[in-house]
């Protein structure tokens, strides 16, 4: 299980149209930087965005996913990612839709949530390196065993504690 509580995207990439080419020695820096001040926090991966005009392009080539470049970006340079300790990726998919969104949060699959803020429907993914053979492989599945958790989205409800129950039995007395 891994807790996420830092996220940081790399905002000096070099971008093309359809590319982005991470710097890596902005990650190498930032790491020794962090972990300097803040040596309880450990690197785990990556986070970036994926930006959409339509929200019928990210449905039909479900834009959600990391892309066959975020895949082998790391899968190909798993010596560099291993060293670091890679173990999660995470891509926030975002487009701008028509009018306020109405349809509320909802779960696409275990590692997968869509949720709409005002005029804006957003995919968070979450992915897991296994090591299989020295090499690093991302799965957003990995038997299933994968679960995207995000407390702030999906509420502190019932299915996390019992707080509710008992409020309603401390109004009875």
């Amino acid at each position: 299980m891994y807790c996420v509580e830092q996220a940081s995207v790399e905002t000096s990439a070099r971008q093309g149209h359809s590319f982005v080419v991470p710097n890596l020695l902005s990650l190498v820096l930032k790491r020794e930087l962090i972990t300097s001040f803040w040596p309880h926090y450990d690197f785990l991966g990556d986070f970036h965005t994926h930006p959409y005009e339509h929200y019928t392009d990210v449905i039909a080539i479900k834009g959600y996913n990391y892309s066959d470049g975020d895949i082998s970006r790391i899968e190909d340079y798993s010596g560099y990612w291993r060293f670091y300790n890679y173990r999660v990726g995470v891509v926030l998919t975002i487009s701008r839709l028509h009018r306020r969104g109405r349809r509320g949060l909802q779960r696409l699959d275990n590692s997968t949530i869509e949720f709409a803020l005002g005029k804006y429907r957003l995919w968070l993914k979450g992915y897991v390196a296994v090591l299989e053979d020295k090499q690093l492989k991302l799965t957003s599945d990995y038997d299933q065993r994968v679960a995207l958790e995000c407390p702030a989205l999906l509420g502190m409800g019932r299915e996390y504690t019992g707080f509710n129950e008992l409020e309603g039995k401390l109004r009875g007395l």
